[in-house]
């Protein structure tokens, strides 16, 4: 049985380290010989310099090692978003607008795994000497964490991707564009679902399958919950689902359950009697 065991662990690894070797390449080398995603960081970074002090163009960056994220964002020139890992390798190009204060990238490519990309619609936070840009589902439970000052808050907003100001004074609150300043004194939002709509159900072949169900919370505008402000589900055993909110009223507001899992795990639709907040971790 040892030996079994040691033969399945060293195929494990070569396959490992044959994907590792498999994504590299795939992304080194273009099919044309010019890699437009090099062209695309290039144009970024050539905007960059000559915009100097912009309050949130430049190169972000998380993780590092074998797991490293990196995004190049400028107003004209667009942005580029890149992942690294042994097991994936993801490289992502949009087009960048504002849009009421939040930065919007429409990207080109939409089947990345990536939750970052998911995303189109981003809120620089400048702080200590740092800017991140925080995708605007997560930027409530993103500026709690911050303002904790503690260790644990500090590893759970590691990953998103930073820009480190050397020659800006350092800032000891959040800073936030105008139209999102209300949520920097806003305390973690709990709600209840009041209805459920229908789940539909894809398959997303080969390894994958989703489920989307619109649901009503009993809060709105009036509790602080604008559009766009995602919820996490507080059910025992759901880890990572969140509601984006869609529409909101004064007293309610709706969302959309959006929940992706590998083939073979069940994905179970929202009941009535579940909860849900802003920052389920505190």
């Amino acid at each position: 049985m040892y030996d079994d065991v040691r033969r399945f662990l060293e195929i494990q690894m070569k396959a490992t380290l044959l994907l590792c070797l498999l994504g590299v390449s795939a992304i080194a080398v273009a099919d044309d010989g010019i890699d437009p995603i090099e062209k695309a960081i290039e144009r970024i970074e050539t905007e960059c310099a000559e915009l100097r002090l912009h309050p949130w163009a430049g190169h972000y960056v998380a993780g590092g090692g074998f797991n490293s994220v990196s995004l190049w964002i400028a107003p004209e020139s667009g942005a580029v978003f890149q992942s690294s890992g042994c097991m994936h390798h993801d490289r992502c190009r949009g087009d960048v607008r504002t849009r009421d204060g939040a930065i919007v990238i429409d990207w080109a490519e939409n089947d990345s795994a990536e939750p970052f990309v998911a995303s189109r619609q981003f809120v620089p936070v400048h702080y200590g000497n740092t800017t991140q840009i925080v995708p605007l589902g997560r930027l409530h439970s993103f500026l709690i964490r911050i303002k904790r000052k503690d260790t644990y808050s500090a590893q759970m907003t590691s990953d998103l991707p930073r820009r480190t100001n050397d020659k800006r004074p350092l800032i000891n609150e959040p800073r936030v564009p105008r139209q999102f300043q209300q949520l920097l004194e806003l305390p973690a939002i709990s709600a209840s679902i009041i209805s459920v709509g229908d789940p539909e159900r894809t398959r997303q072949p080969p390894l994958h399958h989703s489920l989307a169900q619109e649901l009503q919370l009993n809060v709105g505008a009036s509790d602080g919950v604008i559009v766009g402000m995602q919820f996490e589900l507080t059910q025992r055993g759901l880890s990572h689902q969140v509601v984006t909110i869609t529409d909101v009223t004064p007293d309610r507001s709706t969302g959309i359950m959006h929940v992706k899992a590998e083939v073979g795990q069940r994905i179970s639709p929202a009941r009535r009697t579940w909860l849900v907040q802003t920052a389920t971790w505190r």
